[in-house]
């Protein structure tokens, strides 16, 4: 039976999805069992790797300890990556528009990203403290990149033909840009963006870890020096639930701003 409309098509879709993310699922879950079943039957002891069920119950019993803790997580990697994306897009639209900005700056780019984050994590702390500052840079520096050359790639790709042909009919470079090449540049736009809404949540956690008084890396490292490993692992699966939701977020606004990509 053939589709008739935009809702009945996005219904298909969903469903579709569903479908694609079901064995992903079914591994989890049986994963999830599993080491379940070695920790009760003593394979794995509990003190080393604790049962999933303990997990989930210490996340709902000292929610409201992890909370606190889990809001300024979130607050630093929506405030970052909301930087990064609006700093990479400035500097890649000058780098698709100047040559000579391009030659110099793109070389420091790539030599920036083979310093681990690890490394000047604690130089940054050292020089602007224990507060919000050190953390965003830190999340800058880590999500910057991936947008920063994806826009770029999909702003010097576009169809030259295309590009002719607006320039036939006397458009500026401001009207080729805002209809013909950011458009085309969008799906590249967004890749960059789904892989740094990923990363960011990871850059607050190792940032925290250096050096922070709240978010969920610090409470990480109080509560592994308690031993007490199942708060440890509940703050861990907020971690992927958190990077897990950036990515739909991403995913959902891409789905929204590209409607003609399929």
């Amino acid at each position: 039976m053939p589709i008739r409309n935009d809702k009945e098509k996005q219904v298909a879709n969903d469903v579709k999805y569903l479908f694609s993310v079901f064995p992903a699922l079914l591994f989890v879950a049986i994963l999830t069992a599993l080491i379940e079943i070695l920790v009760r039957t003593g394979v794995i002891q509990g003190f080393i790797l604790p049962a999933p069920s303990a997990v989930i119950i210490s996340l709902f019993v000292n929610f409201k300890e992890i909370a606190p803790h889990m809001w300024e997580t979130f607050w630093v990697c929506f405030v970052g990556l909301s930087i990064s994306i609006l700093l990479a897009f400035i500097i890649a639209v000058i780098m698709d528009g100047i040559t000579i900005f391009k030659k110099t700056v793109y070389p420091l780019l790539i030599a920036s990203q083979t310093i681990p984050i690890m490394v000047i994590t604690p130089l940054i702390i050292l020089m602007l403290g224990y507060g919000l500052a050190p953390r965003l840079l830190v999340v800058v520096l880590v999500c910057f990149f991936p947008v920063c050359i994806s826009l770029y790639d999909g702003l010097s790709s576009v169809d030259p033909d295309m590009l002719m042909l607006m320039k036939s009919m006397k458009a500026d470079k401001k009207g080729i840009f805002w209809h013909v090449k950011f458009p085309a540049s969008l799906p590249s736009l967004f890749s960059g963006i789904r892989i740094s809404a990923t990363y960011c949540v990871m850059a607050t956690v190792i940032a925290e870890w250096q050096g922070s008084n709240t978010g969920l890396g610090i409470y990480m490292i109080r509560v592994k020096r308690s031993y007490n490993y199942d708060k440890m692992f509940a703050a861990i699966v907020l971690i992927v639930l958190m990077s897990l939701l950036f990515f739909l977020a991403a995913q959902f606004v891409q789905k929204k701003a590209i409607r003609w990509k399929k």
